[in-house]
């Protein structure tokens, strides 16, 4: 190594140590160290010294306090003994002193010297050396997460306990995970989901090692620079939301969900800096190759409740299994909800619609249903928000709500009963659905929902809507509606044919509170003394797959 790169990678190891150096410094550091063997040697051991000084004042304050201390000792009686040693005089074992070569100089006079400085200084190094290479081939552990949750959990480590509330330590054994999931929560708020089968260690305060299995990372504003480091790639977290997939034969796939992510890897001993950003995703081989692939939105576990078993991998979920009181994931069998009485177990007839809200306290993401007839301000949750826009209705809704009919749920000698769009049938057993004939409403409480989910947010409903072809003679007319706290978000009025889905696409915000789905008559009068002829007869409006989108 020349002069001038010494003095360069000096320069640029010291501005990467301080954290001030940039991409292009960072470029040809990376160029010196892939071409010099020497400037990589000194980059290492800088590194090390680094590492060994930063961490050796919290390091002896836990574990070392009496190494410390009896090094301590030892350098202060060197210290005294060389303030009060006598010189030693160098022999000059007979050598002449000569003149220097300019005129008027007079001779060297002999030195004295005293070897006890040199001593001290030798012996301190050696006490500080020891002190450096015990910390390093010994970490002090350092308590910096806590296990908050696990379901089904199971190491075959049989001294490591997976239960919540366990603070986790550095400077430990791997952990094997071979059945289950477990959640970990750093200090600093980087939240770590791991699924079995895998095997992990806690690295520091803010870096995990994966040596194969699937972790899923939340990081906090406190949390950023949290890394991952698989065998072959490093992982540093910019603020984001991703999933990590490390195999045995050493290949790392990165999914980025949200934010952005920087993966270190080594390419024909050149370190490659990869920039990935949400949407994102690249597998890593082990030879450091990296390439796009698609991105498995549902591929990693980002929450799970053993209270409930909750286990979620980012797909919708599905709200016709909310209003029967599951948790969104499941198949959900049929359930009715009437708007004056309401859960019941019978399909019921023709009702005058009510003004009244009906509070449902026994599920927990259901705020209440309502039958809106239009003429009154229509309240639409137990917060007391007002669907402002509601139509005038007949006045008269036949059936109540019902979430996933059976086949044939419906049919009497003028109709068959069963929901299809397009040949597909739709209810239980089949496509989830909900069928709200004209004139009835439902509001879910979101901040429910997110709190089942741990604080993940809903940014959307979807679900498509249409009126069911039941192959009765007599025409339909009815209105969609989809409201967020009592204001309209969606509409689909007087929609007169039957056996047609559209799609409906709701964004939704962090402060929304309230979704409510509501349908009306298209404002077609009702004939009292003429049931089955009447317009509304013949409004069978369903919300098909109606589901909410958590990220």
């Amino acid at each position: 190594m020349d002069k001038t790169a010494e003095l360069l990678i000096h320069e640029l190891v010291n501005k990467s140590l301080e954290g001030t150096i940039d991409q292009a410094e960072i470029q040809q550091l990376n160029q010196l160290l892939a071409g010099d063997s020497q400037c990589a040697a000194y980059y290492v051991s800088c590194v090390r010294l680094h590492f060994a000084f930063s961490k050796t004042g919290p390091l002896l304050r836990e574990r070392g306090r009496q190494c410390a201390s009896d090094s301590v000792l030892v350098l202060q009686e060197f210290a005294e003994y060389e303030m009060t040693a006598p010189g030693v005089e160098i022999p000059k074992n007979g050598i002449e002193d000569h003149p220097k070569p300019a005129a008027g100089i007079e001779q060297a006079r002999a030195a004295k010297i005293s070897k006890t400085p040199l001593m001290t200084v030798l012996v301190s190094c050696a006490a500080l050396l020891m002190v450096l290479i015990y910390i390093y081939v010994k970490p002090v552990a350092m308590e910096v997460a806590t296990l908050t949750d696990a379901v089904d959990a199971q190491s075959f480590n049989a001294d490591t306990i997976l239960s919540p509330g366990v603070r986790l330590q550095t400077a430990q054994p791997p952990v094997i995970l071979t059945r289950g999931i477990v959640k970990l929560l750093y200090d600093n708020d980087v939240e770590v989901l791991i699924e079995a089968p895998a095997e992990y260690q806690i690295q520091s305060s803010d870096a995990i090692r994966l040596d194969h299995g699937r972790l899923f990372a939340r990081v906090s504003e406190a949390g950023k620079g949290f890394s991952v480091l698989t065998r072959n790639t490093k992982i540093v977290d910019l603020g984001t939301e991703f999933g990590v997939y490390a195999d045995t034969l050493n290949k790392t796939e990165l999914h980025v969900f949200k934010g952005k992510t920087t993966a270190t890897a080594t390419v024909n001993n050149s370190i490659q800096n990869i920039g990935v950003i949400g949407g994102q995703a690249r597998e890593i081989s082990a030879d450091g190759q990296a390439r796009d692939i698609h991105l498995k939105k549902d591929g990693f576990v980002r929450a799970i409740d053993s209270k409930t078993n909750l286990i979620w991998r980012g797909q919708k979920l599905d709200l016709t299994n909310l209003i029967g009181g599951g948790n969104g994931l499941e198949e959900q069998s049929t359930i009715m909800l009437h708007p004056t009485r309401g859960i019941t177990t019978a399909l019921d007839g023709t009702f005058l619609t009510s003004r009244d809200y009906l509070r449902l306290s026994d599920n927990p993401f259901v705020d209440g249903v309502f039958a809106p007839d239009g003429r009154a301000p229509q309240i639409v949750s137990s917060r007391g928000d007002v669907f402002d826009e509601c139509p005038p209705t007949s006045g008269l809704f036949d059936y109540q709500i019902v979430v996933n009919p059976e086949p044939g749920l419906y049919t009497t000698d003028l109709r068959q009963g069963t929901i299809r769009f397009n040949g597909q049938v739709y209810g239980q057993g089949q496509r989830p659905c909900m069928v709200m004939h004209t004139n009835l409403g439902i509001t879910l409480d979101l901040d429910a929902v997110r709190r089942c989910y741990q604080g993940n947010s809903l940014v959307r409903f979807m679900a498509q809507c249409g009126i069911a072809d039941l192959d009765e003679p007599y025409p339909c007319n009815a209105d969609f509606w989809v409201l967020v706290d009592g204001k309209v978000r969606y509409s689909n009025r007087y929609v007169r044919e039957k056996g047609m889905l559209k799609e409906v696409s709701v964004e939704l915000k962090e402060t929304d509170r309230f979704l409510t789905l509501v349908t009306t008559d298209g404002g077609d009068p009702d004939d009292p003394a003429s049931f089955y002829t009447r317009a509304i007869s013949c409004d069978w409006c369903v919300f098909a797959e109606p589901a909410l989108v958590l990220e």
